[in-house]
Order: structure tokens, then sequence, then C-alpha cells
């Protein structure tokens, strides 16, 4: 069986930014690239609970007199 290997993609952020991301990654004992991994995952994933998310849209979408 052959082991599958992962696509790496590169992201370009400033050097400024990559320091603040190396200095908690190792004040916290993580690895850059898993913490961002992670990040984006928990982030950006769409939600599975369809339920949920037509509730809450019906009721901003049905509730006119609601104002942000």
């Amino acid at each position: 069986m052959k082991k599958e290997v992962k696509q790496i993609k590169n992201l370009k952020i400033s050097e400024s930014t990559h320091e603040v991301l190396k200095t908690y990654c190792d004040k916290n004992g993580l690895k850059m690239y898993r913490f961002l991994e992670k990040l984006i995952l928990d982030t950006c994933k769409e939600q599975k609970d369809i339920f949920f998310h037509y509730l809450i849209n019906s009721f901003f979408i049905n509730d006119s007199s609601f104002v942000f």
C-alpha cells in the first residue's frame, strides 16, 4: 500500500505577523503549521448543524424589527 502524500501550499504573511505567530507558538509549545491548520479549519470550515443554521437565518430574515 502506498502512503498518501499531503500536498503543501505556502501562505504569505508579513515578517511582523510571522514573529508574533512564532513567539506565541514557542511559548505554548505548538508547531506553527499545525496551529494555523487547526485555526483555519475551526474558523472557516462550514458547520454541519444545518437545523441550527436554518433557525438562526430564519429568525433574522423574518424578524424585520431586529437591527444590528
